[in-house]
C-alpha cells in the first residue's frame, strides 16, 4: 500500500538499491565508436558469404548511353543473409586505362563468397 499525501494522493517512495539487488551500471555511451566503423569498399551491412548458388542473371533492358565516357555495369544478386535480392546494373564514368570487372560470387571452401565489382587497370 502506496503512503497518501495530506491531498488523499497516493505517492511512491523512492526504494534504494540494497545488497541483493545491485543498481544497473550506468548506460556506456558507444555512438563515437559507431559513426566511426567504416568499411572501404565492402558492403558492411550484407554478408559476403551465401549457402547456396545465386539465382541466374535476371535480363536488364540497357537502353542508351548517357554519352560516350558511360560505361554499362552489369547487376549482380546479393545474399541478404536470409535470400537473394538483385542490385540492378547502372550507367558509370569510363575510366580511361581501366576495365571493369563485374560482382560475382565465387564458390570456395563450401560456400558460396562475394567478389565486389571493381575497376583493373588494362
Amino acid at each position: 500500500m502506496l503512503p497518501k499525501m495530506g491531498n488523499g494522493v497516493a505517492q511512491e517512495t523512492p526504494v534504494a538499491a540494497t545488497p541483493s539487488q545491485p543498481a544497473a551500471p550506468a548506460a556506456k555511451d558507444e555512438s563515437t565508436t559507431v559513426k566511426a566503423s567504416v568499411s572501404v569498399g565492402v558492403d558492411a551491412q550484407h554478408p559476403r558469404y551465401a549457402p547456396s548458388a545465386p539465382p541466374a542473371p535476371r535480363y536488364e533492358y540497357v537502353g542508351r548511353a548517357p554519352s560516350l565516357q558511360h560505361v554499362w555495369i552489369k547487376g549482380h544478386w546479393r545474399w541478404t543473409g536470409r535470400d537473394w535480392a538483385w542490385i540492378g546494373g547502372r550507367w558509370d564514368a569510363r575510366r580511361t586505362g581501366f576495365v571493369h570487372q563485374g560482382a560475382h560470387w565465387e564458390y570456395q571452401h563450401g560456400r558460396y563468397h562475394f567478389v565486389p565489382g571493381h575497376w583493373v587497370r588494362k
